[in-house]
């Protein structure tokens, strides 16, 4: 798992670098609106460009890089890696078993490499609106996340991101399923 902070102040010189992506890639960055998106879409990208072949490890670590990490051999940016399916996922396009996802969130962007598919998926912790447990969780899930007030939050995260991912499994199961079911 590589992550990279962006700082604003970076934004000028980040856009200035984004010539160096792929047209295919660079079009991808450029749907975004907003200058922050763009450039924490493109640093995703700088990030696997410039680690995909560096790993050895599928351990859990994070490493924490610098944006100057992501620059240092330009030449990195014209293999013309990545390729993008129909819903806009990033993949590679030679057959090596390798690989990333890519998340961001706040001034973060992360990117998790493995020798079987694999998603990350960060998001910054933040007051709630509302009482988000009463509305969406089971009276069994509340209980877990009143017990103990100082967790609350964290809690409340917790079953949160578990009941998302198991969603997010029974619906690529049902499409697998689906998909499967047309084939035959």
């Amino acid at each position: 798992i590589f992550a990279c902070k962006f700082e604003e102040n970076e934004a000028d010189i980040l856009v200035d670098k984004m010539s160096l992506l792929a047209l295919k890639e660079r079009s991808r960055v450029e749907r975004y609106r907003q200058t922050k998106d763009m450039c924490l879409s493109f640093i995703g990208l700088a990030m696997i460009h410039a680690f995909c072949e560096c790993f050895t490890d599928y351990s859990e670590t994070v490493n924490i890089v610098d944006i100057d990490d992501l620059f240092g051999n330009p030449e990195i940016f014209n293999r013309n890696l990545i390729s993008f399916n129909e819903e806009g996922k990033p993949y590679f396009d030679d057959k090596n078993k390798t690989f990333f996802n890519i998340s961001h969130s706040e001034d973060w962007c992360f990117v998790a490499f493995s020798n079987s598919e694999v998603g990350i998926d960060v998001q910054k912790i933040k007051k709630l609106n509302g009482n988000v447990a009463q509305r969406f969780f089971n009276e069994k899930d509340n209980e877990y996340i009143n017990e103990d007030d100082a967790l609350s939050l964290e809690r409340t995260i917790e079953v949160w991101c578990i009941k998302e991912s198991y969603v997010k499994m029974l619906l690529c199961l049902f499409f697998l399923l689906i998909f499967v079911f047309v084939q035959y």
